[in-house]
C-alpha cells in the first residue's frame, strides 16, 4: 500500500491482512459503544475492482454515529430462534 497525503511525508506500508478476520466480540462492543456516542462521523471510500484503470473520486459522508450504524450493522439471529 503507499499512502500519500497533502503535508504529510506518507510512504509505502506492506503487511498481513489476516482472512478471515479473527472474532473479537470485546472490540466489536467497544466498536459500537463508541459509534453510538458519536455526534459526527465522516467517512471516505474509494472502491474499485478494475485496477488497471484510475482509482475512482473518493466519496465521503458526513453522518452521526447512530445513522451510520442504521444503515450498516446487520444482526444476525440463529436460525433456531427466527427461521
Amino acid at each position: 500500500m503507499h499512502v500519500t497525503s497533502p503535508g504529510w511525508t506518507g510512504g509505502t506500508a506492506t503487511f498481513n491482512a489476516p482472512w478471515p478476520p479473527h472474532p473479537v466480540p470485546e472490540l466489536l462492543t467497544q466498536a459500537l459503544d463508541a459509534l453510538r456516542v458519536a455526534r459526527r462521523l465522516t467517512i471516505s471510500e474509494q472502491v474499485t475492482s478494475d485496477t488497471s484503470r484510475p482509482a475512482p473520486i473518493a466519496m465521503t459522508v458526513h453522518d452521526t454515529g447512530t445513522a451510520f450504524l442504521a444503515t450498516e450493522v446487520t444482526v444476525q439471529v440463529p436460525c433456531g430462534v427466527a427461521c
